[in-house]
């Protein structure tokens, strides 16, 4: 079973902003961030905020990917040391004020631990983007041998799997359309597969955590949080590759689903058909 290392640590509280006024305001209680990475995973972190103490709150965790999130010191705030880590995809800001000591006269300036833990959770973040490259090219190589299965990265569900329990509009899965469906995209966006899943009952939610690699919580925001990260984005596209360039065949197979055609479209129809079976049972 896979253990996780702590990579970095940090006393810190949460912080609310408001939108309107740009304004950060500190929550009551003592809090502090734990970032671990499993042992047998490069790409994934887990940033976890908890209460400290006898604090109250309740624990927060979130999978921050390289080229989604970033993590930054807000200067603008003069009133504390305010940390943001923001998520591009969802548009998610958390922010979060310092509680480590500091000898500064002015409370806004980061102290020498406050910049340990601003530069060493961006190089996290770096590490991250780095390690994706290399898997970039490594999925190149293996996209030249269309009579293989797509690789699937050990850090995301079976995307394969996913696909068939989310629902593919018929209108868009249709293979007489004028334009051909080139990726999926296109048809069932990212953005798609978090909404349905913030719909699903509970039941469905805990069968599609079953996918979930060991190291992630079996929770709807897990889910939501994986299907909207890069690494997703990153499989989506081999899949979609892999489909191209006539996998759909060994895929369906390999589901127990019916092949209905090559390509992106051939697959789209299979993965609609197999949930209508499954909704009909």
């Amino acid at each position: 079973m896979a253990t996780t290392t702590d990579i970095l640590f940090f006393k810190a509280g949460q912080a609310d902003f408001d939108e309107e006024t740009s304004i950060v305001t500190p929550r009551r209680g003592q809090g502090r961030i734990v970032v671990t990475q499993p042992s047998d995973s490069e790409e994934l972190i887990s940033f976890v905020w908890e209460p400290r103490g006898t604090a109250g709150g309740e624990k927060v965790e979130v999978y921050p990917f390289a080229g989604d999130a970033t993590f930054q010191h807000v200067p603008a705030c003069k009133t504390g040391r305010v940390f943001k880590l923001q998520f591009e995809s969802s548009g998610e800001k958390l922010f979060y004020w310092a509680q480590n000591p500091t000898d500064s006269e002015n409370v806004w300036e980061l102290s020498k631990e406050d910049k340990r833990v601003l530069n060493t959770m961006q190089a996290i973040l770096e590490e991250q983007a780095d390690d994706a490259e290399e898997n970039a090219e490594d999925v190149d190589m293996q996209d030249a041998e269309p009579k293989s299965a797509p690789a699937v990265n050990p850090t995301v569900p079976d995307l394969a799997s996913m696909m068939r329990n989310i629902q593919v509009p018929q209108s868009q899965s249709q293979s007489h359309q004028a334009v051909p469906v080139m990726n999926i995209g296109s048809v069932v966006s990212q953005n798609m597969m978090a909404e349905h899943i913030r719909s699903l009952d509970d039941q469905e939610v805990d069968r599609l955590c079953l996918l979930l690699p060991d190291v992630i919580p079996k929770t709807r925001e897990s889910l939501i949080g994986v299907v909207q990260s890069p690494q997703f984005a990153q499989g989506m596209n081999t899949f979609d590759s892999a489909l191209r360039e006539g996998a759909a065949s060994i895929i369906a197979r390999e589901l127990g689903q019916e092949y209905l055609g090559e390509g992106v479209e051939g697959y789209l129809e299979s993965a609609r058909k197999a949930a209508k079976k499954e909704e009909d049972k």
